[in-house]
Parts: structure tokens; C-alpha cells; sequence
């Protein structure tokens, strides 16, 4: 994705340039309609830096819950706090957005911190923080424990920026 950069800065640019409004037959006006924001998933991180550059607000959708956020928001101090490998750690993980559980459950890339699955987890829990918002796949009577964390003191979850939860209908 990071190579794909210089394209996806260049197709904003066109998108929001007057010229690339097409209605030669239309009598709407010639003003461009700029690119207002962009919004990322898991696998766009390094598009936060387009959005930095060429200054549009860049929100993050996480498509899992907000306790799943609150955790990944969190590793980066966990990567601290615990020095040495998860498999080797022996008291329950502490994370503000749920409750302490068992190092065991974590997702076996995780497990060892030299891997390379475990650096892009760490590097997206970095990652988070650089947007101006974040979306999440949840809704405030879902995940109130979460919710909360976002609203105390904890430094861990203190978000510099907006966060959005999305309340689905389920209709059948």
C-alpha cells in the first residue's frame, strides 16, 4: 500500500481540481467539489499520511468493536509495560476498555513480540492515534464498559480526536 501513495495523492488532486468536473453540457458551475475526508480501513493505515499532506480529514473505520480498539489503542504501552514475550508472561493483560483476561486468549501472532505480525499490530495501535477520528463498528448499549474507558482519565484511551459509533437496524 505504501507505494500506492504517489497514485492515490494524485487521484485526490484530480478528483478535487475544477477541471475534473466533466459537464460541458450541464450549466452547474465549474467549482470543483474537493475530496472533504478520507476514510481508511486496517489495510489503508499509510493513507493517513495523503490525508496529513495534502491536509483532508482522515477518519479510520474499524470494522470490530470497540473493546477490540480499546486493546489495539492500548499495545503500544502493553509492548512497554510487559517486556517479555506473551508467552512467557504469567498475570492476566489489563486493557481500560475490558476486562483483565488471560495472556492465553491473545491471537497466537501476538504471542511473540520479535515477530512480524506482532510489529504491525504495535504499529497499528500507533497508527490510530494520527487520524482525526475513528469509526467503530458498535453502538453505546453494546460495549458501555468500553465506552467508558474512552471517557475517563485513563491516558491509555485519551483520544486527541473524535470517536463515532455506528448503530446498525436489524431488520427482518
Amino acid at each position: 500500500m505504501e507505494k500506492q501513495k504517489p497514485h492515490v495523492k494524485e487521484a485526490i488532486k484530480t478528483l478535487s481540481s475544477p477541471s475534473s468536473s466533466s459537464s460541458s453540457s450541464s450549466s452547474s458551475s465549474s467549482s470543483s467539489n474537493p475530496v472533504a475526508a478520507l476514510i481508511l480501513d486496517l489495510f489503508a493505515m499509510t493513507m493517513i499520511d495523503v490525508g496529513v499532506e495534502l491536509s483532508i480529514p482522515t477518519y479510520i473505520y474499524y470494522t470490530s468493536g470497540l473493546g477490540s480498539l480499546g486493546f489495539m489503542l492500548h499495545l503500544p504501552t502493553l509492548d512497554v509495560k510487559i517486556p517479555c514475550e506473551y508467552e512467557d508472561y504469567q498475570g492476566e493483560v489489563e486493557v481500560p476498555s475490558i476486562s483483565p483476561f488471560p495472556v492465553f486468549v491473545l491471537p497466537h501472532p501476538m504471542m511473540k513480540k520479535k515477530g512480524e505480525e506482532y510489529t504491525w499490530y504495535v504499529y497499528h495501535g500507533r497508527r490510530f492515534r494520527e487520524a482525526n477520528g475513528l469509526i467503530v463498528n458498535t453502538f453505546a448499549e453494546l460495549e458501555p464498559k468500553a465506552l467508558q474507558a474512552y471517557g475517563t482519565d485513563h491516558v491509555v484511551l485519551d483520544l486527541s480526536h473524535s470517536l463515532y459509533c455506528v448503530r446498525y437496524a436489524l431488520l427482518i
